[in-house]
């Protein structure tokens, strides 16, 4: 017997699903649960570059909430280099600055919307599909 990883309810060793909350469960090769489920591999693909390629090196692949935010993760990624670039190039530094705070509030959002297991949209990026 083991527990879900979500709501601690017993389950059978082979349960897929929970009975009690509905979420899908998670196990490695060795039959134990797999302690980066989706809310964590959500969260983490929003820490920087490194977090970003743990979460898609070891995130379900499947699951539609993941990718959903590792999309939005990759695109607070580049749009900070490209805010970056654009300041550098232009000599402009106020630039970089004032946009770093706009990314630092989304990068916020998405861990918050992340955490609480919600798939909402970044104001101004959500059309960008990257990942699929």
């Amino acid at each position: 017997m083991r527990k879900c990883n979500f709501c601690s309810e017993i389950l059978s060793d082979n349960a897929k699903f929970c009975p009690q909350c509905g979420k899908r469960q998670y196990k490695s090769a060795s039959g134990k649960n797999v302690p980066l489920g989706e809310r964590a591999a959500a969260i983490i693909s929003y820490i920087y570059w490194i977090g970003f390629a743990v979460s898609v090196c070891l995130g379900d692949k499947d699951s539609e909430f993941v990718k959903f935010h590792q999309n939005q993760a990759f695109i607070l990624h580049l749009a900070t280099i490209v805010f970056w670039l654009v300041s550098y190039v232009t000599r402009i530094k106020l630039l970089y600055s004032i946009a770093y705070i706009f990314i630092i509030i989304f990068w916020i959002f998405g861990i918050v919307c992340a955490a609480r297991h919600e798939i909402r949209e970044i104001p101004f990026f959500s059309k960008i599909q990257i990942i699929r």
